[in-house]
């Protein structure tokens, strides 16, 4: 608690530090209405790289909570019905925020939105405690940087542009990855709030994080170096956050092992999605001259800001060009301008940018987790935050005055022209009513959805083949479509879905009707942890599978008149619920 007091200078504040803090919570307020003002201004949402998976997956986290279930790990609804594990495997902070507030709101779009911008504030405020531990104290450079990283282009790319609300809610924690790290190597500071951050940041998107372990690594390095007796200083609270990080995400590891025996969510890669594959010509990054916000929703925006790189490239050539002419004078010494955290945002920068070139392709090769980041470009989100803080340090070098204010004013207006909040969408809308629907269709069963590329469906084999992810997602489609989701594999049996009350099914009722001997498939991805229950003896059903059949199999042993079957879904009350 004291370390929380410190950082947020509780018991500083005074009268005029209230009335900034005020100010400063409306100017972010109005920040993140003018971002979010492209879609603001129409009913509905635009379409996107992600199209309505992310309204899909608000309304799967929704359900599952409107029914106790606070840590889902099954939905019901996707793969047309059928279930897969995707709350367990998919990204998970976003879906936590916008499933709560789609119960409170009642609305998807308000909801997604309202989620947006609670990340957004977040975001800012974690840049604007990095700039203040920079050392700069300006008022106006304090009140104005950190807004900047919602103008970014990447941060617009996101959420706007590829519909990414996994990612861009990590984007909007990194600054506090980034502020630990600045306390680390300045401050000489260990503090074990760096665990929720990380912990956040995985369920956020843990690709994401694994690249924070990156700067994480380089900030201990440079601490260890510039601190004597750094060691003994950190291995105690180190054990302590590994410790503590461990203990909070083993149960969630623990159950995706279980799944892990039928499913492979890694297959993703076999698809061409290695980012060993997926680099962008370098010059992209710097300018693309073809690119037009809101133009075309299937292109794809990866220039670093111009307000950021033109500047980063005149800051550090200003800086390392005063350097030289300073200490050759004798007037200052090295040490004051390449301290521990101009080091960690020069080191952080250079070692992102050239894990987006070609030249890091063995790196990739050589290190097969990193292969899941799939597009180099995604490690936007820790280079645009880090520029912009890499020029807010080279001007705590300098004095403040009215130059660096106006600086400053000039530095936002150049975001705003270039971000899209003034342009026309030129490309259409989902409804408002196309996407409320989406809800009661499929709460309904008259329509099915398969989420993801087919990465989260079990592991399907024949004749020696693995099936990929697409063949695995065209089997289910081959299922949905000739309605065969449901089939007798031996034996002469009738089987009915009993209806469904929920988007969310707990559970899945049958009755089924059997002349004698029988083996049935039901409409039920394979996992090891549902259990299939007579209802009126309350015995369990053995299941099983094929290797080419990825459904729930079970044997009829006789004859049966409307016999119902209750099939307990995975979720973590009824795990509970077995083992105790």
């Amino acid at each position: 608690m004291g370390q929380i007091k410190q950082l947020f200078k509780i018991k500083r504040f005074n009268k005029n530090q209230k009335l900034f803090e005020a100010v400063f919570f409306m100017v972010t307020i109005i920040a993140i209405i003018a971002c979010l003002s492209p879609i603001l201004r129409h009913s509905g949402l635009p379409q996107n790289h992600e199209g309505l998976a992310f309204v899909e997956r608000t309304y799967i986290y929704a359900d599952h909570f409107r029914q106790g279930d606070f840590v889902p790990i099954w939905s019901s609804s996707d793969a047309y019905g059928m279930g897969t594990p995707l709350p367990l495997f998919y990204h998970k902070t976003f879906y936590y925020v916008s499933g709560l507030l789609f119960i409170i709101l009642q609305s998807i779009k308000l909801a997604i939105v309202s989620s947006m911008a609670l990340f957004m504030l977040v975001g800012v405020y974690g840049m604007r405690f990095c700039v203040r531990k920079l050392g700069n104290r300006d008022k106006l450079v304090l009140l104005i940087v950190p807004q900047l990283l919602l103008f970014s282009n990447y941060t617009f790319s996101n959420w706007l542009v590829r519909g990414a609300m996994a990612e861009f809610s990590a984007m909007m924690l990194i600054p506090w990855l980034l502020l630990w790290c600045l306390i680390l190597v300045k401050d000489k500071k260990f503090t074990l709030w760096i665990v929720p951050v990380m912990f956040l940041l995985v369920e956020a998107h843990n690709v994401t994080a694994l690249f924070g372990t990156v700067l994480l690594f380089l900030a201990l390095c440079i601490f260890l170096i510039s601190t004597k007796g750094g060691v003994n200083l950190v291995w105690k609270r180190a054990v302590i956050a590994g410790g503590m990080l461990i203990l909070l995400l083993v149960p969630q590891f623990a159950l995706q092992a279980v799944f892990l025996k039928d499913y492979n969510p890694g297959k993703i890669t076999q698809s061409g999605y290695l980012a060993s594959e997926n680099f962008r010509d370098p010059k992209l990054y710097f300018y693309d001259s073809k690119y037009v916000w809101l133009n075309n929703w299937q292109q794809l925006n990866t220039q670093i800001d111009l307000s950021i790189s033109v500047l980063v490239a005149i800051a550090m050539l200003a800086i390392f060009t005063f350097i030289i002419f300073r200490v050759r004078k004798g007037i200052v010494s090295v040490k004051r301008f390449l301290d521990p955290s101009s080091l960690f945002f020069i080191g952080s920068l250079l070692v992102l940018i050239v894990l987006q070139l070609k030249i890091a392709k063995p790196v990739y090769q050589a290190l097969p987790p990193l292969e899941f980041l799939q597009f180099p470009w995604r490690l936007l989100s820790y280079i645009a935050p880090l520029s912009i803080l890499l020029i807010a340090l080279a001007l705590s070098k300098f004095k403040g005055g009215l130059y660096l204010r106006i600086f400053v004013i000039i530095w936002l207006g150049s975001f705003l022209v270039f971000s899209p909040i003034s342009n026309h969408f030129k490309y259409d809308f989902f409804s408002s009513s196309f996407i409320t629907g989406r809800h009661s269709i499929r709460s309904s069963g008259l329509e099915g959805d398969l989420l993801g590329i087919g990465e989260y469906l079990p592991n399907v084999h024949q004749d020696g083949h693995i099936f990929t992810s697409k063949e695995t997602l065209e089997l289910y489609t081959s299922y949905y479509s000739s309605g065969k989701q449901t089939s007798v594999i031996n034996g002469s049996c009738q089987i009915y879905s009993l209806p469904r009350k929920e988007f969310e099914q707990k559970t899945i009722k049958f009755s089924v009707t059997c002349a004698g001997l029988a083996t049935v498939a039901l409409p039920v991805s394979y996992n090891r942890l549902s259990k299939i229950i007579d209802l009126e003896s309350s015995k369990e059903i053995p299941s099983f599978r094929r290797e080419d059949d990825p459904r729930l199999l079970i044997n009829i042993p006789g004859a049966v008149n409307k016999q119902v079957i209750v099939v307990e879904l995975p979720t973590i009350s009824h795990i509970v619920k077995r083992l105790f």
